[in-house]
């Protein structure tokens, strides 16, 4: 009986499938993990002042076993906790100030913070940078966090290594795509080698964007891998199902014009695959490379970079 067999059929939206990853078995500490560890032990919160993370999505970071971080960052200053996305803002409303009413939870753009310059003691920003839609979105990003820095303060900016990040689903749909293609089966859709939009800001072009806005960069990197299980640990989802639910989500393959059935036969090559692998290994292991570039010394943006502040 395979595992697909086993679990019943659930259905997840694409960012239900992307977090479902969180929660599977690893291979190492995870990032927040491990990011946790970081701010407890490297002096993070020694200064007084208030903490910003840009980007909190649901406010993750700071829930479970993060709700120590709460509690010494507001022995210290406000918590503003921010996100463009008016859902995460509100999820991260419920989420941490209904045990915690005096986080800040509000919108606000990455490339246009409404804050005054130096006002905060530390900020985050955490897989964020990357959903930034240009270059010059990602350069003013930088900039602003930079601006509303005291210049004591430091800035936590989290990427990943784009080579790592998700290789074995990348070289999966490659060879899914070659062994329909040796059957004679075309699939209308150019399937890159890694994550393009991670390609924006990872550690390819980081240390640069950050260069331009701090004096002093320094990055500690985080190897990790998650494992796909034969049933997913807290979800009624066979684990070969989880990977297809997740390549479905790729915009690269949205966006193409692909034969119906030709993607059926390509997600079926790719749900055979991980459940072979998880047959004969036990897990399908997906390796994860989160790369913490800790920012010093910011340097001052021209002053046509500084939007209206509150």
């Amino acid at each position: 009986m395979t595992s697909t067999e086993l679990a019943p059929k659930v259905e997840l939206t694409d960012a239900e499938a992307w977090e479902a990853f969180r929660s599977l078995p690893l291979d190492g500490a995870d990032l927040y993990t491990s990011l946790r560890e970081h701010l407890s032990t490297s002096g993070f919160f020694v200064h007084d002042g208030d903490t910003l993370e840009v980007g909190a999505g649901d406010g993750f970071l700071w829930d479970g076993d993060g709700v120590a971080l709460i509690h010494r960052a507001l022995a210290r200053g406000r918590l503003v906790l921010t996100d463009s996305d008016p859902g995460c803002v509100r999820t991260c409303r419920d989420r941490i100030r209904r045990d915690h009413p005096a986080v800040v939870a509000e919108e606000a753009d990455a490339a246009r913070l409404a804050y005054p310059s130096a006002s905060f003691a530390r900020v985050l920003a955490i897989h964020v940078l990357h959903w930034c839609d240009s270059t010059e979105s990602i350069r003013s990003a930088v900039a602003q966090l930079a601006r509303v820095m005291r210049p004591d303060a430091r800035a936590l900016v989290v990427t990943v290594d784009a080579t790592v990040h998700m290789a074995e689903i990348y070289a999966l749909m490659q060879d899914a795509k070659a062994r329909l293609e040796a059957r004679g089966v075309r699939l209308d859709a150019e399937i890159p080698e890694r994550p393009p939009r991670i390609g924006r800001f990872c550690t390819d072009n980081a240390a640069s964007y950050l260069h331009a806005s701090f004096g002093d960069v320094r990055a500690i990197t985080m190897e990790y891998a998650h494992r796909v299980v034969g049933v997913h640990p807290h979800l009624p989802i066979a684990g070969e199902d989880l990977v297809v639910r997740y390549v479905e989500s790729a915009p690269f393959l949205r966006a193409a014009e692909v034969d119906r059935a030709a993607l059926e036969a390509f997600l079926g090559e790719i749900r055979n695959a991980v459940a072979a692998s998880i047959r004969v290994s036990g897990a399908f292991r997906v390796s994860r490379c989160d790369v913490l570039y800790e920012c010093r010394s910011p340097r001052l943006p021209s002053p046509d970079a500084v939007p209206q502040t509150r």
